[in-house]
């Protein structure tokens, strides 16, 4: 069976792929308006229209550029990821744009109406440039073949099992099915072998799995920085427009607070659901970003498949940055930047990716200056004259940069980023040793749980073949390439683990998931030149099963799998498998982190009937459990009071919001106990007597008091 390649768009005859944009174009405005008129209202199109508009946005406008770039031939892999990626660059633009000049003839732009109808008009100027470029363009259509084998159907499956799965886990607390998915993502690895034919499916699929079972948890979205990101997306819809004067390094993110709330106008789409299908979507894009570049460099396929697993198999892929916005966004450009200069494509693209990763996340926006910089640097002491990327881009992307930050953030990252860079100097000069107060220290001499002890023995095992790979590469063929430059650069990032906490700019786990963009090949590079040392003594050593279960195991502990099944003990950020299990068997700090970072529905209601009917000139109190979800609903006048009780006790009149872990444990927290050395310092009895309070709202997992004034 052959059906056309809708991911090979650009490379078709100029007239059949405009009639075929035309036609999406159609039928997103139909069913807009349908939904905008309260047409059928009983069945108003709800998925037909959030399909539909997904697909619009998410590769149309990209398509369209591509054509008018004259960029062809590229194959499908690579055409998905450029149209992903361009498409989300036009939104982000246009929505910078409407922002800018609507309100001037008083429309507020960031609105159904102005957006539908400037995406059309922008789509169809689009579509004239790329016939005036690209008419003249033919190549023989090229079809795909579906071949329904059992094996494309496994690999299918798995993202299907995983939402079964997290269903079964949510409603009936059995996490079997998500134990089974986990055995079977092994047993792809096991026989990588005979899912190298479709490889980028296979890690595609994998990525996607692992996301969607993080991110799918709960009926609102796991904690992590999007709290904050949600906060803002939800201003912007309500407020109509985004104020680039607000005064929060977030909200001067347009990657962030236009581009989602542009998604989420357009699908009608709650936000939560966009940061657990849409966001996790976009992040698995990077796995195939990231294979495309492995195999180009290594010219190999099966390292780039296990480096690819190796990437996505560390937690902070799918426990954080695949529902973190800025993470998952400034991933996305940075890879498809990586991307576009390793392929050597048309330097524009480069530049709008270099523009989106700034416009995204700010912390990692000076990062990639910074290694950039070094690896120009160090190609010119080298004397390598084909360093791929060149001064006129450095030139552009510092001054983007710092102009773009120096505007909107009215310079507080960008001052932010030199007192790092003199912490990290002054950390050097005082402790050439690795000193007391950094990452790698306290990793070495904590006491957490024997699941993360093997975390730990397993990143240092990673760490140790990544060296001796890169190293053992750059002496081997006596001179280095751009990759390798590059690479050096993000090794250089690994030595902040050793130079303190780096002011707070960035947590050890998100550099390590960071640096792995480039360095992870090194790590099975590094791994076959030991082997090949060992096959000079031992000839008839099998190298292939060793690094196989290194990286099973390695997958079976960052996804929890071994904590759950084995040790029985606290698997650090992947919780989900063990959730339940936490709650009702796990000490007070494990069971404060499942409340801290899960939000239930009972939670959800009350907090939103406090913000409907309280008093605004009356203090709202919380503990640490309860502040982040006040967040996510907008409420802005609730703070954690670290002496809470004794607060209460001075009878200062206020409200006290009690979250599902406070009732279950009777126990308030002023900051997160998982990491808490003194336990009873930042814990406090709930004393209902003493403290005297007064119910005024309750329901079975959540309440909320007032102080009795006597």
């Amino acid at each position: 069976m052959k059906i056309i390649d809708f991911f090979q768009a650009n490379d078709w005859e100029i007239k059949k792929f405009l009639k075929m944009v035309a036609l999406v174009q159609f039928i997103v405005l139909i069913l807009v308006f349908l939904d905008f008129e309260n047409f059928m209202e009983d069945f108003r199109f709800y998925i037909v229209r959030q399909i539909v508009v997904f697909v619009y946005l998410t590769f149309i406008p990209g398509l369209v550029i591509l054509r008018i770039l004259r960029m062809h031939n590229l194959g499908s892999a690579k055409t998905l990821c450029y149209s992903v990626g361009l498409s989300l660059a036009i939104i982000t633009f246009l929505g910078l744009f409407v922002n800018t000049f609507y309100p001037i003839f008083r429309i507020k732009p960031i609105t159904i109406l102005p957006l539908i109808l400037t995406f059309t008009i922008v789509v169809f100027l689009l579509c004239l440039g790329a016939y005036i470029r690209d008419k003249d363009f033919y190549r023989e259509e090229r079809n795909i073949e579906i071949i329904l084998s059992p094996k494309i159907l496994f690999l299918l499956f798995l993202p299907f099992l995983t939402i079964l799965g997290v269903f079964i886990l949510e409603y009936y607390g059995i996490n079997f099915i998500l134990l089974t998915l986990i055995i079977f993502i092994s047993f792809i690895l096991v026989f990588h072998k005979s899912f190298l034919n479709t490889a980028i499916l296979a890690v595609w699929v994998i990525s996607l799995s692992l996301l969607l079972h993080n991110s799918m948890v709960s009926e609102y979205i796991r904690l992590s920085d999007n709290v904050g990101e949600i906060k803002f997306i939800t201003k912007v819809i309500n407020d109509g427009h985004w104020n680039p004067d607000y005064p929060h390094h977030l909200y001067t993110m347009p990657a962030i607070t236009l581009l989602l709330p542009i998604y989420v106008i357009f699908t009608n789409l709650n936000v939560f659901i966009v940061y657990k299908i849409f966001v996790p979507f976009l992040y698995s894009i990077v796995s195939i970003v990231l294979f495309l570049i492995y195999n180009n460099y290594t010219r190999n396929n099966r390292i780039a498949f296990l480096a690819v697993f190796f990437f996505i198999s560390f937690y902070e892929f799918y426990t954080w940055a695949g529902i973190t916005a800025k993470v998952t966004l400034s991933g996305l450009f940075l890879s498809l930047f990586l991307l576009s200069i390793f392929y050597k494509e048309n330097k524009l693209i480069s530049i709008i990716f270099a523009s989106l990763i700034v416009l995204s996340h700010y912390g990692t926006a000076y990062i990639i200056l910074f290694i950039i910089i070094f690896s120009y640097i160090f190609a010119k002491i080298l004397k390598e004259k084909n360093f791929i990327i060149n001064l006129n881009l450095i030139v552009f992307i510092i001054i983007f940069s710092i102009a773009w930050y120096l505007y909107t953030s009215h310079g507080l990252w960008f001052e932010s980023m030199i007192n790092l860079g003199s912490h990290i100097i002054t950390s050097v000069f005082d402790w050439i040793i690795i000193p007391e107060e950094s990452y790698i220290n306290k990793v070495a001499l904590s006491k957490i749980s024997l699941s993360l002890e093997i975390l730990k023995i397993l990143i240092v095992i990673s760490g140790i073949f990544l060296l001796i790979g890169l190293t053992g590469v750059i002496i081997k063929n006596r001179k280095i390439d751009s990759y390798e430059l590059l690479s050096l650069g993000f090794v250089l990032l690994l030595g902040v683990l050793f130079i303190g906490f780096a002011s707070g700019a960035a947590t050890p786990d998100r550099i390590f998931h960071l640096s792995s963009y480039l360095l992870s090949p090194f790590v099975l590079i590094g791994y076959l030149s030991i082997i090949g040392v060992i096959k000079k003594f031992i000839k008839k050593f099998t190298f292939e099963t060793p690094i196989l279960i290194f990286l099973i195991v390695f997958l079976l502990v960052n996804v929890g799998f071994i904590s759950e099944t084995l040790t029985k003990d606290f698997p650090g950020a992947s919780v989900v498998l063990s959730k339940n299990r936490l709650l009702e068997k796990g000490n007070l700090a494990e069971k404060e982190y499942i409340g801290f970072i899960y939000t239930t529905k009972a939670e959800a209601t009350s907090i939103k009937w406090l913000k409907s009917y309280y008093d605004a000139n009356i203090k709202v109190l919380t503990d640490h459990t309860g502040l982040s979800k006040f967040a996510y609903f907008g409420f802005e006048n609730a703070s954690v009071y670290r002496q809470i009780v004794h607060y209460l006790e001075g009878k200062q009149l206020s409200y006290l919001y009690i979250s599902n872990f406070n009732i279950r444990e009777k126990i308030l927290s002023s900051k997160t106990l998982i990491y808490s050395k003194n336990l009873s310092s930042d814990t406090y009895l709930i004393n209902y007597a003493k403290v005297c309070y007064e119910i005024i709202y309750s329901n079975a997992n959540s309440a909320v008091y007032v102080v009795k004034l006597k």
